[in-house]
């Protein structure tokens, strides 16, 4: 809470009273329902991170946030459905195999909490 106070309070003073950029205002019904639902996304990333921190370890969930490649590449073909060059799905293979193996060692490797740090890790995507 802190760290969100802090940001949009220096943030206001670098825009209104700085300067550094110009202010810029909200032109549309649209582009504030894009901005809601992009401030949403953005709270669940961070509600379901929390909840992933509250029962794993942090070394866990460090591993399943190395998979953000993945989502990365998910995400871009299911939004876009254009492919990229088959080396680049390629060298995903070995970061997700690392995961698995990573994570398959720990005994609170449990799909729940598995399913909420990923779900973290794939609407971070959305940003």
């Amino acid at each position: 809470m802190c760290h969100m106070t802090a940001c949009s309070l220096l943030s206001y003073i670098a825009i209104a009273w700085m300067k550094m950029v110009p202010m810029q205002t909200i032109r549309s019904r649209v582009q504030f329902l894009k901005i809601s639902a992009l401030s949403l996304v953005f709270c669940v990333s961070v509600v379901f991170g929390n909840i992933s921190l509250r029962y794993l370890p942090v070394s866990f969930n460090q591993a399943i946030g190395a998979t953000t490649p993945f989502f990365t590449a998910v995400f871009a073909y299911l939004m876009t459905l254009k492919r990229e060059a088959w080396l680049t799905y390629l060298t995903l293979v070995p970061v997700v195999t690392g995961v698995i193996i990573a994570s398959g060692g720990k005994e609170i490797f449990i799909a729940l909490l598995m399913l909420s740090s990923g779900i973290r890790t794939s609407t971070e995507k959305f940003l």
